[in-house]
């Protein structure tokens, strides 16, 4: 059975539930999507256990540092991101992007966009 340790972090959002595989994010939720975040972590580890852990690794730390208005603070989290959909090129795209960059594609339908 695979060992996962969670975190509950009060921020200005809510309730963030930290999931870490190790010294990996492996989960990041809101607490009141924790059953969606169960079914899609069995789906990747089949059986596991959560246990509570306090600030694993200094991730719930570095997240409070990203309320507190320090970006660049989560450039260097280790994630443990398992398989990998068609969505990861424009995951990581978005993730490269300056604050800011993201802008409207006015020629797809509704309230999408494109990165710059």
């Amino acid at each position: 059975m695979r060992e996962l340790g969670i975190d509950r972090l009060e921020s200005v959002l809510g309730t963030l539930l930290v999931v870490v595989d190790g010294q990996r994010l492996c989960a990041l939720d809101y607490a009141d999507t924790e059953e969606r975040m169960a079914l899609l972590l069995r789906r990747r580890y089949g059986d596991y256990r959560l246990s509570e852990v306090s600030d694993p690794s200094g991730f719930s730390s570095r997240l409070r540092a990203y309320f507190d208005g320090d970006i660049g603070c989560l450039d260097t989290v280790p994630l443990s991101l398992g398989r990998c959909g068609p969505h990861c090129g424009r995951s990581r795209r978005a993730a490269s992007c300056p604050t800011g960059d993201w802008q409207h594609d006015s020629a797809s339908p509704g309230p999408t966009g494109r990165l710059a």
